[in-house]
């Protein structure tokens, strides 16, 4: 499978775990706000066990679809239209050697297109996410830049 394409499809399946676990994890918060509002919850509430069972989800997200990370760990948002299935879409792939970036409208706002730079790296014959940077319009204006996934 040439690269561009085994890229175009990685991403894709990032983002539908992504979604998964984002939608999972609001959902757990959800159910369990009320609770929360009470004060400190002991840690065999349901919410906590849900809290560490989404850790291992995404740390599992995280070996599947990145390269190794060296520092403390990574994160994510909850939100669920950060990586909503119906707005991700490869908007170009650029591969040079055993390294690639992509850029990805990933939601849509009001006169706004959201467009997230990622960074990726081939490890032992298949491709890994390496990075992700964000802007939010379409001239490429810098509105917010970091580098984590």
């Amino acid at each position: 499978m040439p690269a561009e394409q085994a890229i175009r499809d990685l991403l894709k399946e990032f983002c539908l775990a992504m979604h998964k676990w984002a939608g999972d994890s609001h959902a757990d918060y959800r159910r369990w706000r009320k609770d929360l509002k009470g004060g400190a919850l002991p840690t065999t509430h349901p919410y906590w066990i849900a809290v560490e069972d989404r850790k291992r989800d995404l740390r599992e997200i995280f070996c599947r679809y990145c390269t190794e990370w060296k520092s403390p760990g990574r994160s994510a948002s909850f939100s669920v239209d950060d990586y909503d299935p119906e707005h991700f879409v490869v908007l170009d792939v650029t591969v040079r050697a055993d390294t690639a970036t992509a850029r990805v409208k990933q939601s849509e706002f009001p006169g706004k297109l959201e467009v997230a730079e990622y960074f990726l790296r081939r490890v032992k014959d298949e491709w890994r996410l390496e990075d992700r940077r964000r802007w939010v319009d379409l001239e490429g204006n810098v509105v917010q830049d970091w580098d984590s996934l």
